[in-house]
């Protein structure tokens, strides 16, 4: 049984309150584009903020080993970044406990975390996790999920995570800023692979959004 929960956390949950603080109009996105990397959230998402702010303040924050902008991106600038362990608890349980994170947004009232969990014990056993590292953690939210959609669009997780890495290293952009084989070695797979993943994705989105709208 697959549950849809939906949590709320206070701004300091997350080494962003300054950036939060800054601005009544500020909103910040984590961007989940690699869950087998280092970091669960190399990327975010910042609007209604100075991009030379954001980078000043998160570069000197004990969270993070590196903060770069990347540009603009769907009405904000995007980040990459590499977190430390000191600012990973949140993050770090979601992945150490087989929790989805569907979307994570932060704003000056704080954060809102999206999630598909697995079973209750799971969401049981990160509350516990969440309790443990003195994490407020408050459930707005919780219901079955019936019927529900495993792929996004029609995609599964590997060629998900492969269009959005391609995206984001500027493999779609003209003149191309990334290649077949830097993708690739990203991935730890083949040139070919990630050729076969990319195209699978092409023929599953022109079918779900074109063919079966």
């Amino acid at each position: 049984m697959t549950l849809y929960a939906e949590f709320s956390l206070p701004t300091e949950a997350l080494p962003f309150h300054p950036i939060l603080s800054a601005a009544s109009d500020v909103r910040i996105e984590l961007v989940r584009v690699i869950p087998t990397g280092p970091d669960v959230f190399p990327y975010f998402r910042v609007s209604g903020a100075d991009e030379d702010l954001v980078v000043d303040v998160l570069a000197n924050h004990d969270a993070f080993e590196s903060v770069h902008v990347l540009g603009d991106d769907d009405g904000g600038t995007l980040f990459q970044s590499r977190w430390t362990a000191v600012g990973d608890e949140v993050l770090a349980g979601f992945a150490r406990l087989d929790i989805a994170l569907l979307s994570a947004t932060g704003t000056a009232d704080g954060w809102t975390f999206k999630c598909r969990v697995p079973t209750r014990d799971c969401l049981s056993a990160f509350q516990a996790y969440c309790e443990s590292h003195e994490i407020q953690l408050e459930l707005r939210q919780l219901r079955r999920l019936r019927g529900e959609q495993t792929k996004s669009e029609g995609l599964t997780d590997a060629q998900r995570e492969t269009l959005l890495l391609a995206f984001h290293r500027g493999y779609f952009d003209v003149p191309r800023e990334a290649s077949l084989d830097s993708l690739a070695e990203e991935f730890g797979i083949s040139r070919q692979a990630v050729a076969d993943r990319l195209r699978r994705g092409y023929r599953n989105l022109v079918r779900r959004v074109l063919i079966e709208p």
